[in-house]
């Protein structure tokens, strides 16, 4: 029995979705893991975290200058740090500066093994992810009001070696991709 190209396309629709669904899941578990592995020191860098939900899947970002520095780590040396211009403002105490031109010069930064938090996260949801995609297949395609024994859907009666002789009976009610059941 083949299926119509409709009925194909509508079934390759929502196996489509049902992978994208359980692929966002796992994005949301990803991004939690990652927030408590961030390193925290004044906290802007786990605040600047965000996550998106695509319709093809997520994307994690963080938004703080150093993130890359932070998760990669940095090789070292001589950084050079541009001219600038210092804005006018008052301090605490009340002391009024004005504004100046900052010469530019070069520091000597240490080497930053990287603390690989993004990384880690994705790598410990990983072998959740097949588990979250079958999920939402299950999810999609459960028949309701179907009863199920040890995991296994109940026979509609098509088993050839059952008492009725391989003799099935049609169904008049159609699934919800419109083909019988």
């Amino acid at each position: 029995m083949g299926v119509d190209r409709a009925t194909y396309r509508r079934i390759k629709t929502q196996i489509l979705k049902a992978i994208t669904s359980g692929v966002q899941v796992n994005g949301k578990h990803v991004f939690n893991d990652s927030q408590h592995k961030v390193p925290v020191k004044t906290g802007f860098l786990k605040k600047s975290g965000g996550l998106a939900i695509k319709k093809d899947g997520w994307k994690i970002v963080y938004n703080a200058p150093y993130a890359a520095q932070v998760e990669e780590g940095s090789p070292g040396g001589k950084v050079f740090i541009e001219p600038s211009v210092r804005q006018a403002h008052v301090r605490k105490d009340g002391t009024k500066v004005k504004k100046s031109k900052v010469k530019g010069y070069q520091i000597d930064t240490p080497e930053r093994e990287g603390s690989r938090y993004l990384t880690r996260a994705v790598d410990s949801q990983l072998p959740d992810l097949t588990t979250n995609i079958f999920k939402a297949l299950q999810k999609k395609f459960t028949v309701r009001g179907a009863t199920t024994t040890a995991g296994k859907p109940s026979s509609s009666g098509g088993n050839p070696k059952s008492s009725s002789g391989g003799k099935t009976q049609g169904s008049k009610h159609k699934n919800k991709f419109g083909g019988k059941r």
